[in-house]
């Protein structure tokens, strides 16, 4: 999780300055190493806003903590509904006259950012596209995940 922060904080330091920048986080709540995690975000957090999402068996305190604020974070207990909360986020995004770019930040374990890039892609061909970024973090998957 930390590397995805610092990446994405990366990323987007060499966007247009004045610009409205949001980075979504969607994880299982469990970073390798919390506390360093929790640094990076609050880098993260001083140039963009950082909303949460968690799924299944998440340490909600902890992303409570490390979302811009409290209401920056949501949570389902369905892994099979993040595709459907991807679409929707994405959509909005793709309506947002004020968005210019996109960049996701996943971890390893899921094809949920590959049907995400599915449903970016599906929307290129019918003439909605938007400048896109994609990072998936991790170098292990947790113990039943692929």
């Amino acid at each position: 999780m930390t590397e995805a922060f610092d990446n994405c904080e990366a990323e987007l330091r060499c966007q247009r300055s004045g610009s409205h920048k949001l980075a979504i986080l969607v994880t299982d709540g469990h970073p390798n190493d919390p506390q360093t995690a929790e640094v990076a975000a609050s880098r993260l957090k001083s140039s963009a806003e950082l909303i949460c999402f968690g799924i299944g068996d998440v340490d909600e305190g902890y992303l409570v903590r490390i979302a811009t604020s409290p209401n920056h974070y949501f949570y389902t207990d369905d892994p099979s509904r993040i595709p459907a909360l991807f679409d929707s986020i994405l959509e909005m995004f793709l309506k947002d006259d004020a968005t210019k770019s996109i960049i996701m930040i996943g971890e390893i374990g899921g094809s949920a950012e590959e049907d995400a890039a599915q449903f970016l892609i599906d929307e290129a061909k019918r003439g909605r596209r938007k400048p896109m970024a994609g990072f998936i973090a991790g170098l292990t998957a947790p113990k039943g995940r692929t």
